[in-house]
C-alpha cells in the first residue's frame, strides 16, 4: 500500500551512506585533516557491513562509533612520531 502511495506521488526516497555521513561528522569534530583517523574509521564501517547483526543499527550510529574509534587510537605517522590525532587527545 506505501509503495503504491508513494509511487503514485512520485516521491524519489534515498538512503544516506556512510561514507557521506564519515565526511560530515569528521568536518563537525575537526578530524577531517587526518586521513588516518578517516581511513580507519571507514574500515570500521567496511567492516560493518559484512556482518549482518549490524543492520539492526542506524548507519548514524555505526558512523559515529567509527569515528569516536578513530579518534581514541594513537596512530603514530610513519617515522614514529605521534600524529596530529594523537596529540589532540594528549592535550585534552
Amino acid at each position: 500500500m506505501e509503495t503504491s502511495v508513494i509511487s503514485a506521488l512520485e516521491f524519489n526516497i534515498h538512503f544516506t551512506i556512510p561514507a557521506t555521513l564519515l565526511e560530515s561528522y569528521s568536518i563537525a569534530v575537526n578530524a577531517c585533516g587526518d586521513s588516518s583517523v578517516l581511513v580507519y574509521a571507514s574500515f570500521l564501517i567496511d567492516l560493518s557491513l559484512l556482518v549482518a547483526d549490524f543492520m539492526k543499527f542506524k548507519t548514524s550510529l555505526v558512523v559515529i562509533v567509527a569515528l569516536a574509534m578513530g579518534l581514541s587510537i594513537p596512530i603514530k605517522d610513519e617515522a614514529g612520531e605521534p600524529n596530529q590525532q594523537a596529540e589532540r587527545l594528549a592535550s585534552s
